[in-house]
């Protein structure tokens, strides 16, 4: 390619067949084009073999920020998003509440700062932004920002009480589980506060548990729903574009409605469930799933109480059902 033909190349309207192009050890702030195609002989641009200093045309850096992609030190928005969702992971917590909690933190932290290590080992993210992320995690996490360490020293992060041992392991499930019977609820189709309706369809009474079978008909608006979680988020997306911050809200809310725990279930008699799982699954406007809880109502009780939220649905209890 001669030097025209370089010219032509690097002051020409970008387009989607553009691909990013990086000269002999030139670091990620030294870009020519960002695209997701391939390059043609006459599209190779301008930054193969040039120095750092040499001065980028207006053209080329116009064009890369089309992509999403800025030079000068900022941050590359593709480390901003992987950093924003292992954020709102983090604040959302595993689908089942763990046992030490305080491993949970620590071992979600390693994950953080071991992110951070990677991207800064790329040129992604700068040293002074290292700490503002890992002082954002400490918060998602319910701990206190920390103040910066003096130059040359470094800092132990450690959650909980030193040598704490770990909980022993819970002992089997039973081996059979029998059903005993279906029994309906009191007014099972109620509206929810946030929009949208909820139906409690039955539960099913087993030897050794109870699953609440419910659906979601129309869904409520997740905007509402979720509003403190998004708001919690927007920080994390400051300087992303439009189109970038729609899809990690997006996937923040598939992510939020798949592990909700709305539901929660009491009896008369004040036995302690606990979730051990469950399933969901619709299309269009509906969702329809399970709840499952242990241990299996007592023969003693007469009633349960399944609450969605704010909402209770009573549920008669037979009296001759089979508990044993």
């Amino acid at each position: 390619m001669d030097g025209d033909d370089r010219s032509k190349a690097a002051l020409r309207t970008p387009n989607r067949d553009d691909v990013l192009v990086f000269g002999p050890r030139q670091p990620l702030q030294h870009f020519a084009w960002l695209g997701r195609g391939q390059a043609t002989h006459d599209e190779i641009l301008w930054a193969i073999g040039s120095a750092p200093h040499q001065t980028r045309p207006p053209d080329v850096a116009v064009g890369s920020l089309d992509y999403g992609l800025t030079a000068g030190g900022q941050m590359d928005p593709f480390a901003q998003a992987h950093l924003s969702e292992l954020l709102s992971a983090a604040r959302m917590g595993p689908p089942v509440p763990p046992a030490d909690p305080d491993e949970q933190k620590r071992l979600t932290l390693m994950m953080f700062n071991a992110a951070l290590a990677a991207l800064k080992g790329v040129g992604a993210i700068a040293d002074g932004e290292m700490a503002d992320w890992t002082n954002r995690m400490l918060v998602a996490l319910g701990e206190e920002p920390l103040e910066p360490v003096p130059p040359g020293t470094a800092r132990l992060i450690s959650f909980g009480r030193n040598g704490a041992q770990s909980p022993e392991r819970p002992a089997d499930p039973p081996p059979e589980s029998r059903f005993l019977a279906l029994v309906p609820a009191d007014e099972p189709d109620r509206p929810l506060a946030y929009g949208g309706r909820i139906q409690i369809l039955g539960i099913e009474l087993y030897s050794d548990k109870v699953s609440v079978n419910w659906r979601l008909a129309p869904l409520p608006d997740p905007q509402a729903l979720f509003v403190a979680e998004l708001s919690e988020q927007e920080p994390d997306l400051e300087g992303l574009s439009d189109d970038f911050k729609k899809i990690l809200r997006d996937k923040l809310i598939q992510r939020l409605q798949m592990q909700r725990r709305s539901l929660t279930l009491i009896d008369d008699v004040g036995t302690e469930f606990r979730s051990t799982g469950g399933g969901s699954g619709g299309g269009g406007n509906e969702r329809r799933g399970h709840s499952d809880f242990s241990p299996a109502v007592p023969a003693r009780a007469r009633r349960l109480s399944v609450r969605w939220d704010e909402l209770e649905f009573v549920v008669p209890l037979p009296p001759n059902r089979d508990s044993a």
